[in-house]
């Protein structure tokens, strides 16, 4: 015959140990998902910084077709310290704005990172030690409820 004490504590621990084995595996998928998640959002910060330094090239390039397509129709030489000037101060002015895009890539970056290493660190974090004392000390416990209890 079948002692009800020790069945009772079998049966809490099979249960304490499929609620430890499903909160194991539902913090893994956590993990793997915020994992995911900080690449997507890396992959968009790049994305990002890789146009809007095109943008800038675009624009700088532009500006600076533009000071020389002037110069030539004023009658002014495009070697002319003026024009010089103005030349050095576009591509000056283009490195400052790339310098500011991948410094703000950069900044971006790392606070997704913090918040995905945040998110990391609330997700419970299970050894195999600490599911082995739950799962001892939950049995103990429900065994010495069940041996203590007058209607067994």
């Amino acid at each position: 015959m079948c002692n009800p004490v020790l069945a009772v504590a079998a049966i809490s621990a099979v249960t304490t140990t499929v609620g430890v084995v499903e909160q194991a595996h539902a913090a893994h998928v956590q993990r793997h998902n915020l994992k995911i998640q900080q690449q997507q959002k890396s992959d968009q910060i790049k994305q990002r910084a890789t146009a809007d330094l095109f943008d800038v090239t675009r624009a700088a390039q532009r500006e600076r077709a533009r000071i020389r397509t002037a110069s030539a129709q004023s009658g002014l030489n495009i070697s002319s310290n003026s024009i010089e000037s103005l030349l050095l101060n576009s591509q000056f002015q283009e490195g400052l704005n790339k310098s500011r895009i991948l410094k703000n890539a950069e900044n971006s970056q790392a606070a997704s990172t913090t918040s995905t290493n945040v998110a990391l660190s609330r997700l419970p974090n299970t050894s195999a030690l600490s599911a082995g004392l739950k799962i001892v000390g939950n049995t103990a416990s429900t065994y010495i409820k069940a041996q203590h209890n007058p209607n067994h």
